[in-house]
């Protein structure tokens, strides 16, 4: 019964914890969208895959990079072919990587 109950305990830990995301899209006008989001917790990332059925996105603005912001970066999957990690502490030396926009 021991056992039972401390297996159940174990799992109990393991489980994730999930929290609902509200994402926001707003109709700027002129072609432009705004995204904000909104949530019952603290989120810690979220992903969008994000596309259009007609023309192409050309620019994105207004965003935050680096680990001292008040909000999220927007991190596509090359970022990482810009910046440097350090393996042992897993910081990244610097955010302000020149000629890089998501």
């Amino acid at each position: 019964m021991k056992k039972i109950i401390l297996a159940l305990v174990v799992v109990l830990l393991a489980t994730p914890a999930w929290a609902s995301v509200a994402i926001t899209v707003t109709d700027l006008g002129d072609g432009k969208a705004a995204i904000d989001y909104s949530g019952t917790e603290l989120v810690r990332a979220f992903a969008l895959d994000i596309t259009v059925d007609a023309g192409t996105i050309d620019a994105i603005s207004d965003f935050a990079v680096g680990d001292d912001n008040n909000g999220y970066g927007i991190f596509p999957a090359n970022f990482s072919r810009y910046i440097t990690v350090d393996a042992t502490t897993g910081e990244v030396s610097d955010w302000s990587v020149e000629g890089y926009t998501p």
